[in-house]
Order: C-alpha cells, then structure tokens, then sequence
C-alpha cells in the first residue's frame, strides 16, 4: 500500500469515527430531550392542540377551545391521539416532536460541499447546538408545534440548496400553514435565483390553511382562524422581538420593570430597530444572494419582528449558526469566522435559562434586553459579514455551495 492508499484508509478511519460519535451523541441527547418533555404534562398540549382536536374529531369547532390559534392541521395531526390517555397521547407527540428536531439538525447533511471529515462536524454541531438549547426545551416541555415548522422549514433549505425549488416552496408553505407567522419564511425565495413559478407555488401552498378551514367549517372557521391569530399577537407576554422589548423597556406592561416610561421614546427606538433590520436586509438582498442564504437570514428577522416572539422561537435562529459553521468549513477566512464566532456567541447566551413569562414583575426589562440585543446584534451582523453573491458567481456555483476549490470572494 502507498503512502495516498494510508493516507486515504486513515481519512476514512477518521471519518468513520466521527460519524459514530455523531450517532452515539445524537443517542443520549434524543433520551435526555424526551425525558425532559414526558417530565410533566405540556401546557399548550393540554389546553390547546388536543382539546381543539377533540373538537374536529367530534365534529365540533376547533376554535371554539381558547387559544386554539391554529390551522386545522394542527388538530388533524392530533386526532389519532384524542383515543388515548393524555399522558399517553402526550408521550408519543414528544417522541415525534424530539425526531422532528432530530431530522431538522440532520438536513444539514443534504448541503453539497463538504467532504470528508467535514460533513459529521457539520452535521454533529448542528444536533448538538439544537438538542442542548433552552429555547427547545421549553418549546418540548409545553408541547408545541415548533419543532414540526422547524423541520419543514430546514427541508426547504436543503432542497433550495440542491436545486429544487418547488419541493424548498412547499414546504414552506406547510410551515406557515401550520402556525400563521412562519409564512414569513418565503421571503427567502426571493434569493437567487428568483422565479416566479415557486414564489406562486408558496403562496398556494399558504392558503391551503386557510381553504382547509374554509372546507371544514366555513366562513367562520377562517374568521376564527384570523381573529384569533390577531387576538393572541396582542397578548400580554414577553417577547423576544422588537417590539416586544421595547414595549417591555418604555411602558408599564406588568410584566417588567421599564427602564423609562415614554410613549415617544418607545416609537422612535421601535422605528430605528426596525429600519436598521429592514436595511440590512435590504443590502442583503441587493447583492444577490442565493436562496439558501436568503432564508436563513429571513427567519432571523422573522422571529425579531413578530409581534408576541416567545422564548422557543429562538429556535428558527438555529439553522443561522449552521449556516456560518458551513461557510467557515466550506471556505475558511476571516470574515466566515467572525460570522461564525458571532452566532456562535449568540448560541451559548440563548442557551442559558433566562426568565420568561413566570418572572417577577419588578425584574429590570434590561435583563430581558441582553437576550434581545444579542439575537438582534447576531441577525443584523449576519447579513453585513455575509458574502456577496456575484453573478458571475451564482452562475458558476448556482446551488451557492461554500466551494474551497475556487478562490473565495469573502475577502
């Protein structure tokens, strides 16, 4: 055997190794995870999702259960479990809702690229820095759907990646068909390349939900579906977005103590957050980036510009991280590491368990502030270091792949 023949046997062993430790790490934090969960009873489970599925199955109105905000799909996919025990039923959604995120991480294999040893690094980073998340955690411990809007949304990636454009559209629109913000998502089909035969896909896709409601009860399904959507953007919660910090930062909310009370102050830093956000990206968009890139950057600002953005939403920021760790593995420079270390920050401040909904109300807003900066800093930085998508570029490398055969134009 020559010395290419060791060297490549050894590359294998290498890779091989590497792999097994993905599945073995993927092992104990998918039994941690669903212990975690079937701990209690999940809140949302109980009160919302199986109630509301009890009410399609006995022919009855979903949205007649408080809180059911949700398309009838929600409730369809529940209604095999309204047989059984609530812990029962329970149990098994937390097991589908922990391989959900499983799978979610995993897509990140799907990405074109990488190679040898690469491709597990990728792939274990992205399992870790989603199973050992608190925002998860919560989102599993009360029983929601996140983790199915999660999966659909990182299949769209991987299938946008690798040049299927109507598969990355309708997933999409199942995402947002399963809780009403994540539409938003479909902004990213509007990377490179643009065409218009996904874009119309996504949005009939969209209004699949709504048409099933329409289908199942009428006109006053789809009334509920909208009001009650409307109703719960304006609930007394903390959120993790714009205008969820300062509303917690210049008013009296009874949920922290503001740093300041003004109504003027509030508006203009509200304005400024937002237009600052929205021209990032704005320049994003401009110098043409690929779809893949688009999307991971769009639901970061989703989740800053949502209304009521709870804690578990962090969530949808994940595939910003992988996303970073791709390029620096893909095509190692300086900026791809500033990107990566800046997400990667971000990942161990939102990991922390921060005080939430069940917080006392005399806490500073300022605490709450340091989670929001940090993902608001992390969003806006990202699309300012993201790489630039030429043209010349996007046509030799349309699948926006990091490739370190060819010089990298990061610089």
């Amino acid at each position: 055997m020559d010395t290419h023949d060791t060297a490549s046997a050894q590359r294998s062993v290498v890779e091989w190794a590497l792999w097994g430790l993905v599945v073995v790490g993927a092992i104990v934090l998918i039994r941690q995870r669903y212990l975690g969960a079937v701990a209690g009873i999940g809140m949302d489970f109980e009160l919302f999702y199986l109630p509301a599925a009890s009410e399609l199955v006995t022919g009855g109105n979903p949205y007649d259960v408080y809180g059911y905000v949700y398309s009838p799909f929600v409730a369809l996919l529940m209604a095999p479990l309204t047989e059984l025990a609530t812990m029962a039923a329970f149990e098994i959604w937390s097991a589908a809702m922990v391989g959900a995120l499983v799978a979610s991480a995993s897509t990140v294999a799907l990405w074109p690229g990488l190679r040898g040893w690469r491709r597990p690094v990728l792939v274990g980073a992205a399992i870790l820095t989603t199973m050992r998340f608190w925002p998860v955690e919560i989102s599993l411990f009360l029983g929601q759907v996140n983790s199915l809007v999660l999966l659909a949304f990182t299949t769209a990636i991987a299938a946008a990646v690798n040049g299927r454009p109507y598969i990355s559209a309708v997933l999409l629109g199942l995402g947002g068909g399963l809780k009403t913000w994540p539409i938003l998502f479909g902004f990213g089909l509007l990377g490179r390349p643009t065409r218009p035969g996904p874009i119309i896909t996504f949005v009939l896709v969209g209004l699949a939900a709504p048409g099933l409601a329409l289908a199942l009860g009428g006109t006053s399904w789809v009334v509920s579906m909208a009001t009650g959507s409307s109703d719960m953007a304006s609930q007394r919660l903390i959120s993790h977005s714009i205008f969820g910090f300062t509303d917690l930062a210049f008013d009296e909310t009874g949920l922290a103590a503001p740093v300041v009370e003004s109504q003027v102050v509030e508006l203009a830093t509200r304005i400024v957050l937002m237009l600052i956000l929205l021209a990032s990206l704005a320049r994003l968009f401009a110098r043409g980036v690929d779809q893949q890139t688009a999307l991971v950057h769009v639901a970061g600002a989703a989740v800053l510009v949502v209304p009521v953005s709870h804690l578990a939403y962090l969530m949808f920021v994940l595939p910003l991280v992988w996303w970073w760790l791709y390029r620096l593995l893909g095509t190692p420079s300086r900026r791809t590491a500033a990107g990566f270390a800046l997400l990667f920050v971000w990942w161990l401040v939102a990991s922390r368990s921060w005080p939430d909904n069940n917080s006392p109300a005399d806490l500073s807003a300022l605490r709450y502030g340091v989670l929001f900066a940090c993902t608001y800093i992390s969003v806006v930085g990202s699309c300012w270091l993201s790489p630039s998508g030429h043209r010349a570029e996007a046509k030799a490398n349309p699948l926006g792949a990091p490739t370190s055969m060819r010089a990298s134009h990061d610089s």
